[in-house]
């Protein structure tokens, strides 16, 4: 059934791109979130088939808008930094890890440039906004009701891994994606659609508990706390959000996650019960900031962390970790691509980020469509879910967090053109 299923998204994308390219995009990410390779056991040849989706939506975009990417300064900075990467594919020596890292990324980045062309008014944006809730929000939700309710996920050590295979990169995508959710679900006038979409979120809220990422919890908090500080009626929003988490303690959360979120205290290597786990997270960000103090200009290379840290000892303990993954997304960037580049990525979204901002009172000042609006506010949320998760993960090159850039380009281009437009005549 996965196979029959993933074959008709596949073609019927690559031929509706033809019509519109937004369609093939959008058969993308069918592919870039879920990753059916990963759920049909090998019955089809996926590689070639993303690529054969890929290509065409290459092909449409150029036919169709006669561009690959919008001329927006923020896109000279995501190609800027692509090409840091390219020169770190060289500073590993080649390495095939690196290398094979490094066309996927580049991917991520392609498509990021092509969401800035394609979705170019409001109802695109929706559109893709809808493909990230069913592709990742409703993939994921539906694992973790089942999960919660049947048992399913098997505690601390396993997790929920879903699709990606990995739960610390799922709690990040899910911290990135329960804004989209909670905010497409406020913005929905169909009764039907809002009861599914806060089905979706509970389901994704499960699913991130059922991780049992450290990095997932401290993520999902930030993400609350700062819908808080933005929500105009705070008290309603408080004491929805107290029953929640009431009822989410009391009835679905796991005293084995409990007992993990505990661990984060137990970091001292010479503590009795220190946790390895969380111990090895400041060991592997010491290590890291050896490796930017020994090669500052260009790192140690794309994806050549883990290889390298067993050759950086730890200041503070004399520890080295052969093959420890760093588990920070901004000391992965330093330690492998060099300090320009970790400069470069923060200034990239901290840009961006403010665009959101920008975004928000134009449309105030302007009486603009109140929706652009909230989907600002919506994806500044996510950025705040995606990287304060991404702290305590090596999250810098997956797609999630380029793909919020897109959208944030996107949006900002239909904020512009929608000021261009003249006013109507009056009288």
């Amino acid at each position: 059934m996965r196979v029959i299923v993933t074959l008709i998204i596949t073609f019927v994308g690559i031929l509706a791109s033809f019509f519109n390219a937004i369609y093939g995009l959008i058969a993308y990410a069918f592919w870039s979130y879920t990753h059916p390779e990963n759920v049909t056991w090998g019955l089809l040849p996926m590689g070639r088939l993303s690529y054969a989706v890929g290509l065409t939506l290459v092909i449409t975009t150029v036919l169709q808008k006669k561009k690959l990417f919008s001329g927006n300064p923020k896109v000279v900075f995501i190609i800027m930094f692509w090409i840091l990467c390219l020169i770190g594919v060289v500073t590993a020596g080649s390495t095939e890890l690196s290398s094979w890292q490094f066309q996927y990324f580049t991917r991520v980045i392609m498509i990021t440039l092509i969401m800035t062309v394609l979705i170019d008014d409001i109802k695109k944006f929706k559109y893709y906004i809808w493909a990230m809730v069913i592709f990742i929000g409703l993939v994921a939700a539906q694992s973790g009701i089942r999960g919660t309710l049947i048992g399913e996920v098997g505690g601390a050590e396993s997790g929920f891994a879903g699709v990606l295979g990995e739960r610390n990169f799922t709690a990040v995508f899910l911290c990135s994606i329960i804004p989209i959710v909670f905010y497409s679900g406020n913005a929905e006038k169909s009764k039907k659609l809002k009861l599914l979409l806060r089905g979706i979120l509970l389901g994704d809220i499960l699913a991130l508990i059922l991780t049992y990422s450290r990095a997932g919890f401290l993520g999902m908090a930030a993400t609350g706390l700062f819908a808080f500080i933005k929500a105009k009626r705070k008290i309603l929003t408080g004491m929805t959000s107290f029953v929640i988490l009431f009822i989410l303690i009391n009835f679905f959360i796991p005293h084995e996650y409990i007992d993990r979120l505990h661990t984060m205290k137990k970091v001292d290597i010479k503590q009795e019960d220190v946790d390895m786990s969380a111990a090895a997270r400041l060991i592997a960000w010491r290590s890291a900031i050896e490796m930017i103090k020994d090669r500052p200009l260009t790192g140690v290379g794309f994806y050549n962390a883990e290889a390298a840290i067993g050759d950086y000892q730890d200041p503070e303990t004399g520890i080295s970790l052969a093959g420890l993954a760093i588990h920070n997304t901004l000391l992965q960037v330093g330690a492998e691509l060099g300090l320009p580049a970790l400069i470069l990525y923060i200034f990239l979204f901290f840009i961006i980020y403010r665009t959101l901002g920008r975004i928000r009172r134009k449309v105030r000042l302007n009486k603009l469509n109140e929706e652009m609006s909230k989907y600002a506010l919506m994806l500044q949320i996510s950025f705040v879910g995606f990287f304060v998760s991404a702290f305590f993960v090596n999250a810098a090159f997956i797609d999630i967090s380029w793909h919020l850039a897109g959208l944030t380009i996107a949006l900002e281009q239909i904020v512009n053109k929608e000021l261009e437009q003249p006013a109507p005549q009056t009288g």
